[in-house]
């Protein structure tokens, strides 16, 4: 049940009770300065007060989560919300152990009828915050609509604009300058070998590394310019050595 619905049948409620019970009445005494004990209590009905407490007991448990008198709540909330010309408040004094102290004793009339009124006044509280919290709902929904419709704008926009763009030429990819076969890497091996030489000391009149021969000997494919040097170094020409 939503707060509004409670609240107007709340006050249709107390509207009801019988003609005896709408006369009824609360009083309360405190001393001044020490209202933290005192409670309203009800006067001036003759039976058939149950059907009241139960009525504002039930509309004060919406206002307290805490263990407390109920009853008392609710006629608080009603003294301080609904003001009526026809209360009274009588000030007067008292003694005790020797001492004097001020007091209060107040009296709330037309409890009844207030208690109604309280209620629309909660029922029109309820209905502007269930109103204000439906209207937000799809005024969310709208803001998170336009983000998203906002971005797949600019997505295409982007997309448009890179389909417009003139496009670099494709550069055409450089061909390796390698040269070999796994035939001429073996005869360069046998000739490293007729002479008694290591692959170290061929590398060096080949102007070249150890490590590129190995290369070379496994992969059958070195530079060009390396190639011819190896040819050179051993007294051949490339192609002789490519036909290897």
């Amino acid at each position: 049940m939503s707060d509004s619905v409670f609240w107007k049948k709340l006050a249709d409620k107390f509207r009801k009770l019988p003609q005896k019970i709408l006369i009824l009445q609360a009083e309360k005494e405190y001393t001044v300065g020490q209202t933290e004990d005192a409670k309203w209590r009800l006067m001036g009905a003759i039976g058939r007060k149950a059907e009241f407490e139960a009525l504002a007991r039930r509309g004060a448990s919406r206002f307290s989560n805490q263990p407390t008198d109920l009853l008392d709540v609710w006629i608080e909330k009603v003294s301080q919300n609904v003001p009526d010309g026809r209360d009274q408040n009588f000030f007067g004094t008292s003694k005790s152990g020797g001492i004097e102290r001020n007091t209060v004793s107040r009296t709330l009339r037309n409890l009844s009828q207030r208690s109604a009124d309280y209620c629309m006044i909660m029922e029109a509280a309820a209905v502007q915050a269930e109103f204000d919290k439906a209207i937000a709902v799809p005024i969310h929904r709208n803001k998170a609509r336009h983000k998203r419709k906002k971005r797949r704008k600019n997505t295409r926009r982007r997309q448009l604009e890179l389909s417009q763009a003139p496009k670099s030429p494709i550069k055409p990819r450089r061909a390796v300058a390698s040269i070999g076969t796994h035939a001429s890497a073996r005869r360069m091996e046998t000739h490293i070998e007729s002479k008694g030489m290591s692959f170290t000391e061929f590398a060096g009149r080949a102007g070249t590394s150890d490590r590129t021969l190995r290369t070379f000997r496994k992969s059958g494919r070195i530079k060009r310019s390396v190639f011819d040097s190896i040819a050179t170094a051993m007294g051949i020409t490339r192609e002789e050595l490519l036909n290897s």
